[in-house]
């Protein structure tokens, strides 16, 4: 009787072991599908923030999510996943001027920047942000294709996907132009 008592007891303590490993097992599934999302950082067009190589975590975003001024996002567009920082919000009027870029009149400071002052590209062209959508660009400005360069520089909130919350493996790559990020 000692004996099967004993294996009995062996037996339980083998069974909760399985299922304490399962339900952390499914825990994480439940995590990565629904609430999390880990990617891969191909391009160097979020540097320094994000560089060449890094692993992020981001948290997925459902319907009526409403981005803010500084949020990294990622989101599809062109048939591309893509991650820049949010610069304008609808109804924000978008200027880059001398450099600079300045968001409903006022020089916007970005000290995620590694570079600050070479913002190119859309020189004097102000950039109407509509309603549901808004104005990206990446920290890396003279490696990033962005809303400045694209057919429509907007982005509608409804492709966003996710939202960046930290980087869990820093490659410590840099690319520092557009060009050296296409050769």
């Amino acid at each position: 009787m000692q004996r099967f008592t004993k294996l009995c007891r062996q037996l339980i303590k083998t069974i909760m072991g399985y299922l304490k490993g399962n339900v952390a097992f499914l825990i994480m599934v439940f995590l990565i599908l629904f609430i999390f999302e880990v990617d891969h950082v191909v391009s160097g067009s979020m540097e320094p923030t994000l560089m060449t190589g890094d692993y992020a975590i981001f948290t997925k975003v459902r319907f009526g999510y409403k981005p803010n001024r500084g949020d990294i996002i990622g989101f599809n567009h062109d048939g591309e996943h893509w991650v820049k920082r949010v610069i304008g919000i609808p109804g924000d009027m978008i200027v880059i001027k001398d450099m600079y870029v300045y968001v409903n009149g006022e020089k916007i400071d970005e000290p995620y920047l590694e570079n600050v002052g070479i913002t190119y590209g859309g020189d004097n062209t102000i950039f109407a942000v509509p309603e549901d959508e808004i104005f990206v660009l990446g920290d890396n400005r003279l490696a990033s294709y962005d809303s400045r360069y694209w057919n429509e520089p907007y982005v509608p909130v409804s492709y966003v996907t996710s939202k960046y919350r930290f980087t869990i493996y820093h490659a410590k790559t840099k690319a520092t132009t557009f060009e050296e990020e296409i050769l």
